[in-house]
């Protein structure tokens, strides 16, 4: 048997090991040192052939150069054999769904059709998804100029395409899904911008690569025609055609909407029924599932706005800088103010083709032009935050003849959103006004005030539209007796021929030092004149502020608001006495809840919004309609008389305690009035009416209604659930208005009715 070794001599062996290793170490160490010393001495000792081994050394570098720049020729040949973006083409206006594959048989076909099949081979292609461009490649570089003619030219009729400037046309040509014919250019594969590379620099160290922010942008000046396509879309069409186009467009983006987003939350609950089988089967609502028409939600026939042009009562204005060609300079700006309908980094054109816009306020703009030619102060630039004038608010009432101005600017002292940390002295020694502020300011109200404007001349006023001339049945007809529609206070004579003459009666002043917009409860400075205009709607006056929202159209309101009165009367039957309370949430300024007790549809109006100075504004608008305040407000910011009361807070912290205030009135009919702003209403407010099922009707005033009323529909009409509980809404009623002629825009009045028990789960009790 043979003995296992022990610890102690395992040991001992690899010591052993280690230690013959270092020597042989030690050894090779010294071996390599001296045969350096030897090679340095044999250096040190001259030879006679010295001169002819450095003349060798020298003719090897020439050859080795040589070499090299050959191999450099040779490699650059194989670069340029490599480069193939001499032979592509960039075409733009493909439609982004289609593959490189479909977009190349399509070209192909085209060349089949035109007999250059064989002159114009494409060899390969290439485009990204959802891009609208493709690249494709041709054999020859020959191909490519007689391609591009192909494409611009001989695929669009023979007519020539403009690359940068691709106008829409209606005959039969290869075009896109947007119907722009398509538009072929060099491709610049191989060219990029010097400024993006990354390379060293001449100190040897490496530049960045990240992009430089561009500071010019290059805009052609657009035409009458193209401004009024930009801010009117449909300034080409009759009214008619106008109205017929919206009452289209709301079916198809806002009512079919609607019910698919309905139809959607049940589809989802059948699934969730059939994961967990102790969930009873919920059928669908009998308003959605109704075989009788194709449509559940029926809306009516759009009703048209009384004047289709000069109706806004609100404009605007940016200012900035305009193109004004002369000899010298063609393209020399001014300072302007008016409309960017390029965006805000584009050039200002003035307002007076826009046909929506009132006289009165082109008149305005140009005596606000000729002060910022001789103004040291410039417009303020929103892309390098420098300079003063910002914009210009201007509010126009025609019936009580008031105009009221808003000029936003930045702080005279330094640019906006300066800090003392990123802003040096120069900077801000070189955008500082202070010393010239208070004099320009002075010289811009003595221009504004000490001008008269003279309305329309009453030989060329515009007489309202007329419904009863068009038979489409799309479009309604105005209520030829209602007090809220009031035509013969929009005249323009004064009743003896004569033109009627306004002046400005209010001037504001609002500093802002952000990079954005001021809010509408944004301080600002009153500067001339009276605090604010009065505006007639209906029966009522309302005050308005410079932050206040408040109809663009007034005339327009007054239709909307009478169908707001019509569908609030209906709550009240003939025989009973009016007991209607009116939930005004998002009340702004209360100009519904006002005209609905004005026109004693509602015997109580309580109205909620989360902003105060609104609130304060709905106080002075119900005392100048005479509902007075019997005290002043209470310490919860309550304003209190016998008919009507503003809130401000939010709404789902108020309207349980009021509504718990009227359980002991069974008769009380309430009913609840929503005009929120175009993001919709709060989940809260939802959750909020939803669960208070004393509300038995609500009225929808939806200022994008392709938008966020999709959204909250959705939330008021499905089936109860955790979060959102109580009986659902089922729509009752669906009335689109017209406020803004010549643009794509539409108010839509959808009114919301309380589902019953029955209705929403059948006959049968079901419990949770």
């Amino acid at each position: 048997t043979k003995k296992m070794p022990t610890t102690d001599s395992v040991k001992t062996k690899e010591n052993l090991d280690i230690k013959v290793k270092h020597e042989e170490d030690m050894d090779t160490a010294m071996e390599t040192k001296m045969k350096v010393k030897v090679e340095e001495a044999s250096e040190n000792v001259p030879t006679n052939d010295s001169a002819k081994t450095e003349e060798n050394v020298m003719v090897k570098r020439e050859e080795n150069i040589d070499t090299t720049i050959d191999n450099k020729e040779v490699e650059d040949g194989r670069n340029k054999s490599l480069n193939l973006s001499h032979l592509k083409v960039m075409i733009h206006n493909v439609n982004k769904y289609w593959n490189a594959a479909k977009v190349e048989k399509m070209l192909n076909s085209a060349l089949c059709e035109h007999g250059k099949a064989e002159q114009l081979k494409i060899i390969k292609s290439k485009k990204p998804p959802t891009k609208t461009w493709i690249k494709v490649q041709l054999e020859k570089e020959e191909m490519v100029k007689p391609f591009i003619h192909f494409v611009n030219v001989d695929m669009n009729g023979g007519e020539h395409v403009d690359i940068e400037k691709v106008l829409k046309r209606n005959s039969g040509r290869r075009r896109n899904t947007k119907n722009q014919p398509l538009v072929a250019c060099v491709a610049n594969d191989g060219e990029k911008d010097e400024n993006l590379k990354r390379d060293r620099g001449e100190n040897g160290e490496e530049n960045s690569n990240k992009r430089s922010k561009t500071t010019s942008h290059v805009f052609d000046k657009l035409t009458e025609d193209e401004i009024r396509d930009k801010m009117t879309p449909l300034w080409k069409m009759t009214y008619e055609e106008q109205l017929q186009h919206k009452w289209r467009e709301m079916i198809k983006k806002s009512i079919h909407k609607i019910t698919s987003e309905v139809n959607r939350i049940f589809k989802v609950r059948e699934k969730e029924i059939r994961r967990n089988k102790n969930m009873k089967k919920l059928e669908k609502f009998e308003w959605l599932s109704s075989a009788k028409t194709k449509m559940p939600i029926r809306l009516e026939p759009i009703l048209p706005s009384p004047y289709t042009t000069q109706y806004r009562n609100k404009v605007e204005l940016t200012f900035g800088y305009a193109f004004e060609e002369k000899d010298d300079d063609p393209k020399r700006s001014v300072p302007t103010v008016g409309f960017t309908p390029q965006g805000w980094k584009g050039p200002v054109y003035k307002p007076h083709c826009c046909q929506n816009v009132p006289k009165v306020i082109s008149l305005l703009s140009d005596v606000v032009n000729n002060f910022l030619k001789d103004s040291p102060i410039p417009p303020y630039n929103s892309f390098q935050h420098l300079g003063v004038w910002r914009t210009l608010t201007i509010r126009f009432s025609k019936r009580t003849e008031q105009i009221m101005l808003i000029v936003v600017h930045a702080p005279p002292a330094s640019q906006a959103g300066s800090t003392d940390q990123n802003t040096s002295e120069n900077q801000v020694s070189s955008n500082d006004y202070s010393s010239v502020w208070e004099s320009e300011k002075k010289r811009l109200i003595d221009m504004l005030t000490s001008q008269e404007f003279i309305l329309d001349d009453p030989s060329h006023k515009e007489e309202p539209w007329d419904p009863s001339s068009t038979s489409s049945d799309v479009v309604g007809k105005l209520p030829t007796k209602s007090s809220l529609i009031s035509y013969p206070n929009y005249e323009n004579s004064n009743g003896e021929g004569k033109s009627k003459v306004v002046k400005v009666t209010s001037i504001y002043f609002q500093e802002y030092a952000g990079l954005s917009n001021p809010t509408p409860s944004h301080p600002v400075q009153h500067s001339y004149g009276e605090q604010g205009i009065v505006e007639n709607l209906g029966a009522c006056k309302f005050k308005v502020s410079p932050g206040a929202f408040f109809q663009v159209n007034t005339p327009g309101a007054e239709v909307l608001y009478n169908v707001v009165v019509q569908k609030v009367r209906e709550v009240v039957k003939d025989d009973e006495e009016n007991k209607v309370l009116l939930l005004d949430v998002c009340c702004g300024t209360g100009t519904i809840g006002l005209t609905c007790v004005k026109e004693n549809v509602s015997r109580h109006v309580l109205g909620v919004d989360i902003s105060e100075p609104a609130i304060r504004d709905a106080d002075k608008n119900a005392v100048l309609n005479g509902f007075a305040n019997n005290s002043d407000a209470s310490e919860n910011g309550e304003s209190t008389n016998n008919r009507v009361r503003f809130v401000a807070s939010r709404a789902e912290a108020v309207l349980a305690k009021e509504l718990n205030r009227c359980q002991g009135d069974p008769k009380e009919q309430i009913v609840a009035v929503v005009d929120p702003a175009r993001e919709g209403l709060h989940s809260d407010v939802i959750k909020t009416l939803r669960v208070n099922e004393s509300i038995q009707r609500l009225i929808y005033v939806s200022c994008n209604p392709t938008g966020s009323l999709v959204k909250d529909a959705g939330l008021l009409l499905q089936p109860p659930t955790k979060k959102y509980q109580g009986l659902p809404f089922k729509p009752t009623f669906a009335q689109p208005v017209d406020m803004f002629p010549m643009t794509d825009h539409c108010e839509l009045v959808i009114v919301f009715d309380r589902m019953t028990h029955e209705e929403c789960f059948g006959s049968d009790q079901i419990t949770d």
